[in-house]
């Protein structure tokens, strides 16, 4: 009757790897990040569009021969602060998964229905898109515990907890991409 148990206890330490090899590939199909890893390792050479909607307005820019052009949106849209914006969302870090699926109530505890901000890039061809999704953020509220702020990335539905550098998106140059003053306040000496 030993073989019984050992065979018995082989299948389930079988179904385990199993179970264990399935999650980790549902996991990078839905792009599940690591703390600190970056949210949008990219850089303005990577990125031929973005779509940016704020609480001031939203545009679509592209890069073409003469640099970066508002295609549509805003007219206080400007241009030229698109590569400070792309700096900045490549700063944004992860920090951890918070809901993995909200209902439309928690986004808008959130504050993420509707979104303060959010940001939708193309890449140049030949460039890694995360499971095949255009890099997307989507941002709310202050974290109220820690520093960060509620998020959503590249599209999927769950929230996540990001860095405070996103701050800058807000209140930074995403302001200053519309025409307005940042809000943040920085020592000159």
């Amino acid at each position: 009757m030993n073989w019984r148990g050992s065979l018995i206890g082989l299948l389930a330490l079988a179904g385990l790897a199993l179970a264990v090899f399935f999650v980790v590939q549902k996991d990078e199909r839905e792009g599940r990040r690591e703390l600190a890893e970056l949210v949008f390792p990219y850089n303005t050479r990577d990125v031929e569009a973005l779509d940016v909607r704020h609480e001031l307005g939203s545009a679509r820019f592209e890069r073409g021969a003469e640099g970066w052009q508002r295609l549509e949106g805003s007219e206080q849209a400007r241009a030229e602060r698109v590569p400070e914006v792309i700096a900045a969302w490549s700063r944004v870090r992860f920090i951890e998964v918070l809901d993995e699926q909200p209902t439309e109530e928690e986004l808008e505890r959130f504050g993420l229905a509707p979104p303060a901000a959010s940001l939708s890039a193309r890449l140049v061809p030949g460039r890694r898109e995360a499971a095949g999704r255009a890099p997307r953020i989507e941002i709310g509220k202050p974290l109220p515990l820690s520093p960060g702020y509620y998020a959503r990335v590249d599209g999927f539905p769950r929230v996540v907890a990001v860095t405070p550098e996103v701050v800058d998106i807000l209140d930074g140059v995403g302001r200053e991409l519309f025409g307005e003053k940042s809000e943040l306040e920085f020592d000159e000496h």
